[in-house]
């Protein structure tokens, strides 16, 4: 089952479409994943220089997805799966192409299309995230009245998410 929940666009360039789903895009497709993070009455965001956004990043080269979003995790929210279940994905097309530099990156970029998958995660445990403080600024847990008075740009896909529960 897919059905297609939100569409939009990043920057001039990159048309997105989140789907809710229960089938995982082919792994070699994927090059970053993301997470709704719950812990005790709470959610857990991170604070980048784009401002708040659910924690994740790239799958790096000989990681599974799964594997990809436990080291993303540690790193920017420092918090420990529970449990986790699939949600859907974000599939990403460019209107042109996209230079990469494959010597540089480590994680996959299959453009013209790619996909993002999307995890609700219980976590009961964090730790002081290990990662990079110039990549993530800050951790925070936020209430769910917090998030509903919350103005950035993936509260749709939490919102989402949070049905899903």
């Amino acid at each position: 089952m897919e059905i297609k929940s939100l569409e939009g666009n990043w920057g001039e360039n990159i048309f997105w479409e989140f789907y809710l789903s229960d089938e995982m895009p082919k792994q070699e497709l994927c090059s970053a994943v993301f997470a709704l993070v719950k812990y005790k009455e709470g959610v857990v965001l991170t604070k980048t220089h784009r401002g708040w956004e659910m924690p994740g990043g790239h799958i790096e080269r000989g990681e599974s997805i799964e594997e990809a979003l436990g080291r993303e995790l540690l790193e920017e929210v420092g918090a420990y799966i529970n449990e986790l279940k699939f949600i859907g994905y974000r599939k990403l097309t460019s209107k042109k192409p996209i230079p990469i530099d494959t010597h540089k990156r480590n994680f996959p970029y299959p453009f013209p299309v790619l996909y993002i998958p999307y995890y609700i995660v219980d976590t009961n445990k964090l730790i002081k995230p290990i990662g990079d403080k110039e990549e993530v600024l800050e951790a925070k847990v936020f209430s769910l009245e917090e998030i509903g008075n919350l103005e950035i740009e993936v509260k749709p896909i939490i919102n989402i998410c949070l049905k899903s529960i």
